[in-house]
């Protein structure tokens, strides 16, 4: 309902509406409502009726500084957060190692989920969707897993990385298209049988598989700048060992 949205905005309540999803019939009062997180640091819900209201003010109201931007809604089978709402941090804020995955129940009550290291200049956590169980089975997890999209830059043109996150909140899989000398720079994502498919802020949109994904945390490699760096100093070794001898 566009003239709902347009009013909210004009009432001065969300600068920048992030994303959204369908919460589940059995989500409470709110099932079969759109929840959608904006900048603000809200989690706004639109029912059919065109009524509208926030679910949960993080900062008026929990005061913990959060600022969302992506959502989901984790699997029944995900441990003790199975169908909560998961929403991701946008930006680090004062006071935490790395951007905050919080989960929401249906009464809006707000739990920590996971922490997330950032690597290699990499900026915010954006969307995020659930795979299903033995997505990842080529590379030996078995489990649903969250898959979320790690930036490095606002408008493109960065490394950035796409992580697995099991139900525990520990990143336990992560996949890296692009490599120093390349950019990838992930958003949206969409599974379609085995095949993910997402939105790369930097090129088309890629496909990948589920064998396509490593084991563990994404690690820090080399930006380009290094990587010149460490070859000028590799030949001047090279030089310096040839006219010693």
């Amino acid at each position: 309902n566009t003239s709902v949205m347009l009013d909210y905005l004009h009432e001065g309540g969300a600068s920048t509406l992030c994303d959204q999803i369908l919460a589940p019939v059995g989500f409470g009062i709110y099932g079969g409502d759109i929840i959608v997180t904006d900048q603000q640091g809200n989690l706004l819900w639109y029912a059919p009726d065109g009524s509208y209201g926030e679910l949960v003010d993080f900062v008026n109201d929990l005061h913990i500084g959060f600022n969302p931007f992506g959502i989901t809604v984790a699997g029944d089978d995900f441990g003790s957060f199975g169908g909560k709402l998961l929403v991701s941090e946008a930006s680090v804020e004062p006071g935490y190692d790395g951007p905050r995955i919080i989960a929401v129940d249906a009464a809006g009550a707000v739990s920590d989920f996971a922490m997330i290291n950032l690597f290699n200049g990499q900026m915010r956590l954006r969307q995020m969707t659930m795979a299903p169980e033995g997505f990842l089975s080529d590379i030996g997890i078995d489990d649903q897993v969250l898959l979320v999209s790690v930036t490095a830059s606002q408008y493109g043109g960065g490394l950035g990385t796409l992580i697995a996150v099991d139900e525990s909140g520990s990143v336990v899989a992560h996949l890296k298209a692009g490599t120093s000398l390349s950019k990838f720079d992930p958003r949206g994502m969409l599974i379609v049988g085995d095949t993910l498919l997402i939105s790369d802020a930097s090129d088309p949109i890629i496909m990948a598989k589920g064998s396509d994904f490593t084991l563990g945390e994404p690690t820090a490699v080399p930006e380009p700048g290094s990587l010149a760096t460490l070859a000028v100093g590799c030949i001047g070794f090279m030089l310096m060992r040839r006219r010693f001898k």
